[in-house]
Formats: structure tokens, sequence, C-alpha cells
């Protein structure tokens, strides 16, 4: 099944949806066979080390009233 860009235009909002559904299911599936850019790891990487540093600065008790709210 192929569309065209003026067949998707002229969708009603409910199928673009369920076609935008079926679309990112598809990939999901085929996630383990891509993969993620150069720039993307190291995004991840600098956000990772952010959050061991917020973390380790908190104490127990800190961290235990982050997990209530």
């Amino acid at each position: 099944m192929l569309f065209e860009t003026n067949e998707i235009k002229n969708m009603p909002i409910p199928q673009k949806l369920a076609l935008l559904e079926l679309i990112s299911q598809a990939l999901f599936d085929e996630s383990d066979n891509v993969e993620s850019p150069v720039w993307h790891k190291a995004i991840l990487e600098g956000r990772e080390a952010e959050y061991k540093n917020e973390f380790a600065r908190l104490s127990l008790e800190d961290a235990k009233l982050g997990l209530k709210e």
C-alpha cells in the first residue's frame, strides 16, 4: 500500500492517526535493525552524566521525597 501526499492530506484525521499508528508500530518492530546516529548517542551520554551528578548529590531523604511527589 503506497500513499501519495495528496491522498494523505485528504484523509480524515482518524484515518491519518490510524496510519501513523501503523507506521509507528512497523518502525518499533524493526527497531533492532536500526542503529542510532552518533550524535544521538552523544546526547544520551551527556544526559546520563547529568543525571548521575544530580542524583549523587541527593540525600536519601530528598530522594524519598522526590518519589512521593
